[in-house]
């Protein structure tokens, strides 16, 4: 499990790094095409997205993940995969339709004018497809095949974006035509990847299955997407675009952190469904926790100590450098975010609607501490609601979690990190600190930060990991 785990991260963190990277290297060129404003507005269409992709999935993407690993013939699987692909090619047909039908409504509700809005809905239809052919090739545990797919589409919406804003003067319209380009085009090599996947079947009781498991997981989606949104429609109604353009930003710069997560995360999942029976697994998601604690807050830290230099790159522009207050606490909440996923016994044991119960809470308090503060102190107001939640949600999944599937993972070191880095982040915003003082200060905490989560027994172990799957390859 170590072994398959470190082979596919590494691949998933070289697609990270090759798709999500040449994104914000591209920030100075969109800050300086696009106003504040603009990021307000795609901010908003970002939120109708979500909740397309919650909404409609159903979370039947759950299911499939959760049964693939059982199922035992080609037949079978052809069977699931093609019915889960009819489904999503109706449901997101489905959206795409209704959006046409209310496009003046939800025009006015999100502040986005109605032609906009149906180009961004195809563009939001056929990227559900397309994560739909990305999950597929994620249970299969096909990590270099979903690397090429990915980063095609991030190179073909990237390059076209470019080309239309340059040379042909488009504005925001211009990332909606890329997507939908660049959706097509990656969900047909998915498809090329996995053909042998599908059939012209469909089965009623596969659906009914993979439903009966998925449907109990729709509330805690939507309670997740409440607390992702509600931030931006509170700071939208109570400050304006602009800051939520400067918020947008702010979350674009904690989102480094995702080159950092998604590599394990993506991997992690298929290894625990395909392997929990196992009596040292529990070991060996400790033995991964650890790894992923390290190199989180080796990057945590990284953004938070330089966010000014970071800022004044990635912005290409004046007006976005309030940003670096607000970056380190978005930072530790998309961290306690990411830790959910090690604690997995609610999932194993099917006892899904408590995940959902969970997250519709601390969805309700996310937004209760956004109403009280935002009007007051504006963005900051949204970043403390965050990371109150999140917080929350962490600590009670993790309690009910533990009662099904019991992992040994040591929670009070990654509160103490938490505590050490927003204490040198702050106090270097404040009190400008310098750049000798800033790299000295980063070298402490990656000692201080590898002595708490590693020792030499995982770096050997580490070690010949790597070097034993270079050797298979």
């Amino acid at each position: 499990m170590l072994r398959s785990f470190v082979k596919n991260s590494f691949i998933y963190y070289l697609s990270n790094v090759l798709t999500k990277g040449i994104s914000f290297f591209l920030l100075p060129f969109y800050t300086m095409m696009f106003s504040q404003g603009d990021y307000g507005i795609l901010e908003m269409i970002s939120v109708l997205s979500t909740f397309a992709i919650v909404i409609f999935s159903l979370q039947i993407q759950e299911g499939v993940g959760r049964y693939y690993n059982e199922l035992s013939s080609a037949s079978e699987i052809r069977i699931y995969t093609s019915t889960v692909a009819y489904f999503v090619l109706s449901s997101f047909s489905g959206f795409f339709i209704l959006t046409l039908v209310f496009a003046n409504q939800l025009s006015s509700l999100i502040s986005v004018n109605s032609e906009l809005l149906v180009l961004a809905a195809a563009s939001i239809s056929l990227n559900g497809i397309f994560y739909f052919s990305q999950n597929q090739l994620t249970w299969k545990i096909l990590p270099l095949k979903q690397m090429i797919c990915a980063l095609v589409y991030n190179l073909t919406t990237i390059s076209l974006t470019i080309l239309l804003v340059l040379k042909f003067k488009y504005g925001i319209e211009s990332i909606f035509i890329s997507q939908i380009i660049g959706a097509f085009i990656g969900i047909s090599l998915g498809w090329f990847f996995t053909r042998q996947d599908f059939g012209i079947v469909f089965s009623p009781v596969v659906l009914k299955k993979l439903l009966h498991f998925s449907l109990p997981m729709l509330p805690n989606a939507i309670g997740i997407y409440v607390f992702l949104i509600i931030d931006r429609f509170c700071i939208e109604h109570f400050v304006g675009l602009e800051q939520l353009g400067l918020y947008s930003f702010s979350l674009k710069m904690a989102s480094i952190l995702s080159i950092v997560h998604l590599g394990m995360s993506t991997a992690l999942a298929p290894l625990i469904y395909k392997h929990y029976k196992e009596s040292d697994t529990p070991q060996k998601i400790n033995s991964i926790f650890r790894y992923f604690s390290f190199l989180s807050f080796l990057a945590i830290a990284f953004i938070g100590i330089f966010s000014l230099q970071l800022t004044h790159f990635l912005a290409g522009r004046s007006g976005y450098e309030n940003a670096i207050f607000y970056v380190p606490i978005l930072l530790i909440t998309l961290q306690f975010a990411s830790l959910n996923q090690f604690f997995p016994g609610l999932i194993i044991a099917k006892k899904t609607k408590i995940i959902s119960v969970i997250s519709i809470g601390t969805g309700i308090l996310n937004l209760a501490i956004n109403l009280l503060l935002i009007p007051n102190i504006g963005i900051l107001g949204a970043c403390i609601a965050g990371i109150i939640s999140t917080t929350l949600n962490l600590i009670l999944i993790r309690h009910f979690a533990s009662k099904e599937y019991y992992i040994p993972l040591s929670m009070s070191k990654v509160f103490f990190n938490v505590i050490v880095i927003l204490l040198i982040a702050y106090s270097n915003i404040y009190y400008q600190l310098g750049w000798g003082i800033e790299v000295l200060l980063y070298v402490l905490f990656v000692i201080f930060t590898s002595m708490s989560f590693l020792n030499k027994h995982d770096l050997i172990r580490g070690g010949k990991l790597i070097k034993s799957w270079r050797n298979h390859k």
